[in-house]
């Protein structure tokens, strides 16, 4: 009977040659996953910013000072009410996706419920509050009818943030670019028809239905995708997934609390000073330009941790040296190994 050694140590190119195939996986995942959602980011970020230089020139400056703010307002609170529940659907379905696939349709599940309710109580919120925010906080009753319309899509935003934090869980980059390109094209042209044909409050409904297209583009995609993975739809959410929301969804969400909300109250002082309208339009498409020039790091960062929660669902971090070292604690030879 052959004896087995047990406790001997490995031998160091043994460390180095596993080290490198974890890296070498990293790289191609990593690289693949970067150039589609690049892609994405273009057509969805692209669009936006290309929507606004063509109404800011069909509407004025001053008019579309108003629809900026409306959409800016709606953001705003989708920042805020998401809660962070896009970074639950990124990790853990990439990390549950192969060792616990029941796990996954759970996770979905309750994200799902989370963003409907939150959707449902924001949209009402800022439905009713919409002549308060207009008459008194912007000093400009014109906008009441914008808030209003405008209103409708956070419903369809919030739940498109776990539906796009899914398919990045997913690996579904390709998938992604696809949807966000239709969705992007369709914005673009549902925005200028609505402004030819009805000024700012036809503007304002394009960019609502244009976010129930985009809802419901990244939902057929996830059920696509979910069905392509053998994942099917869970009967119940257990306890411990809505410890996710709270132990990792809103710490992870603080952030937003902070940021969007000052940004929005700088534009709202912005738009109640005289002829403060144009000066929203113009800082609208000037944060839109600085919003598609900030993509490469956001998304080198949103890749990275797909990538990385779906090796650590795979367990390989574990078979370096048979014992577990982080592969983020090796994030920072990450320049050189990408170098080509």
């Amino acid at each position: 009977m052959m004896k087995v050694n047990r406790g001997r140590p490995r031998a160091p190119h043994d460390f180095l040659h596993a080290l490198f195939n974890v890296f070498g996986a990293f790289r191609v995942r990593l690289a693949s996953g970067f150039l589609w959602s690049l892609v994405s980011a273009v057509s969805l970020q692209g669009s936006v910013m290309l929507t606004g230089l063509i109404l800011a020139r069909m509407l004025g400056l001053q008019v579309f000072g108003a629809y900026a703010l409306a959409t800016a307002t709606v953001m705003t609170v989708v920042g805020v009410t998401q809660g962070g529940v896009g970074i639950i659907g990124t990790k853990f379905v990439g990390e549950f996706l192969h060792a616990h696939p029941e796990r996954v349709s759970r996770v979905l599940r309750m994200c799902a419920v989370f963003t409907s309710v939150t959707g449902f109580i924001s949209t009402a919120m800022l439905w009713a509050l919409a002549p308060f925010v207009a008459r008194h906080i912007l000093d400009n009753p014109d906008v009441e009818s914008a808030l209003r319309w405008a209103s409708v899509g956070v419903l369809f935003h919030v739940q498109t943030v776990y539906l796009q934090g899914a398919l990045q869980g997913f690996g579904a980059f390709r998938v992604i670019s696809r949807a966000g390109a239709m969705v992007g094209l369709l914005h673009c042209i549902l925005s200028a028809v609505g402004a030819w044909k009805f000024g700012l409050e036809g503007a304002v409904i394009a960019f609502t239905l244009s976010s129930a297209a985009r809802w419901w583009a990244f939902r057929g995609a996830l059920r696509v995708t979910c069905h392509g993975h053998a994942i099917k739809k869970a009967k119940r959410i257990e306890r411990d997934d809505w410890d996710l929301i709270w132990r990792f969804a809103l710490p992870a969400g603080l952030a937003s609390l902070v940021t969007l909300p000052c940004l929005w109250g700088v534009t709202a002082l912005v738009a109640r000073q005289p002829g403060g309208m144009a000066w929203v339009g113009v800082f609208s498409v000037a944060h839109q330009l600085r919003q598609l020039l900030l993509q490469l790091p956001v998304l080198l960062n949103t890749v990275t941790a797909s990538v990385l929660s779906r090796l650590k669902g795979r367990g390989r971090a574990k078979s370096i040296g048979g014992s577990f070292v982080p592969i983020s604690s090796l994030a920072w030879v990450l320049p050189l190994w990408l170098w080509p």
